[in-house]
């Protein structure tokens, strides 16, 4: 659902987007640079968040913002555990250059596959924490 969500909302973006947006989303995405950089991993989960607020105020989409809130918080706890926040950000560069074309279709696609990337991480974490917990 989040993954379908993401993808209208940064479809939306793409054909709402003005000059200023697009370079809010630029700094956004150098400050998670520096966090990552830094080491400063909740720090780059912060900025995440904010950066895709932010394409959920461009859409200006209030039902898909409102539901994907909702999901976000149901799900934060299990988010903030970002194992390649590198490859992340990679993903937003992908998005932003999708929605800076104004190209609604791709950055729907990039969206929606930036969300099930994020899963597969997640749950491939998963995989190789737990044999290594239940080997203590």
């Amino acid at each position: 659902m989040r993954s379908l969500l993401t993808g209208l909302m940064c479809a939306q973006a793409a054909e709402r987007r003005t000059a200023s947006d697009v370079a809010k989303l630029k700094r956004l995405i150098a400050d998670m640079d520096i966090a990552i950089a830094a080491g400063r991993i909740a720090h780059y989960y912060e900025i995440n968040l904010e950066f895709h607020q932010l394409i959920g105020r461009i859409a200006d989409h209030s039902c898909a913002h409102r539901v994907y809130n909702d999901l976000i918080r149901e799900t934060h706890s299990l988010r903030r555990s970002l194992s390649s926040p590198g490859q992340t950000n990679l993903e937003h560069r992908s998005i932003v250059e999708a929605i800076e074309c104004g190209d609604a279709e791709l950055a729907r696609r990039r969206g929606s596959e930036h969300v099930l990337n994020g899963k597969a991480r997640w749950k491939a974490s998963i995989e190789t924490t737990a044999p290594a917990a239940a080997a203590i």
